[in-house]
């Protein structure tokens, strides 16, 4: 029996661009305004940085409380993944230790690696319990950070997305409008449905 050619590494890596840009496609073709989307998007966005636990959830609960789409919220926290965590919350670090005051002891990226490695081999009650010492010089910077560069992010990210939103939602209502005229249906898209 023939088979294929095994999957390879570049499949596999297209795969998983495709199915990302098919999940912030999703989010950003939702029945709303653009500004509920945008404002949801950018709620996503502001907390995917932060080193806590829990970010699609406070990114929730944030889009509900200022009033943005709360869907359009989800898909932004999975920036920081296992992959992209350690470069992110580094960043975060090296940010926050030039604005934050007082004496901070700098950390090296090879020293952060191995504090987040030690963590991943603790239970949930030993991480806590030893977690304060480990992390008190490191924390406090890094949210400083994580905040500035979230917000600034959310910002940048409310105006592309509302302005790209408010573009392909007028895209689909000439889409509509031209499918209408050519094919003499009456509108299954209304105005007020986008």
């Amino acid at each position: 029996m023939i088979k294929g050619a095994p999957k390879t590494t570049k499949g596999r890596w297209r795969q998983f661009v495709h199915g990302l840009m098919m999940t912030l496609r999703g989010a950003l073709l939702l029945q709303d305004t653009p500004h509920r989307i945008a404002l949801g998007c950018a709620c996503g966005i502001f907390v995917s940085p932060l080193p806590t636990l829990g970010q699609t959830f406070i990114g929730m609960i944030l889009a509900k409380l200022l009033g943005g789409n709360v869907i359009a919220s989800l898909p932004w926290s999975w920036i920081t993944n296992p992959f992209t965590t350690l470069p992110i919350f580094y960043g975060c670090y090296r940010i926050g230790m030039l604005i934050t005051p007082g004496e901070w002891k700098l950390v090296s990226f090879k020293r952060m690696g191995e504090i987040v490695e030690k963590f991943n081999h603790l239970s949930m009650a030993d991480g806590f319990a030893t977690g304060y010492a480990v992390v008190v010089d490191i924390f406090v910077p890094m949210l400083v950070g994580s905040l500035l560069v979230g917000a600034l992010s959310a910002i940048i990210g409310y105006g592309l997305i509302v302005r790209g939103v408010a573009a392909m939602q007028e895209r689909r209502r000439q889409r509509v409008s031209h499918w209408q005229r050519n094919s003499g249906r009456t509108p299954a898209v209304t105005d007020d449905a986008i």
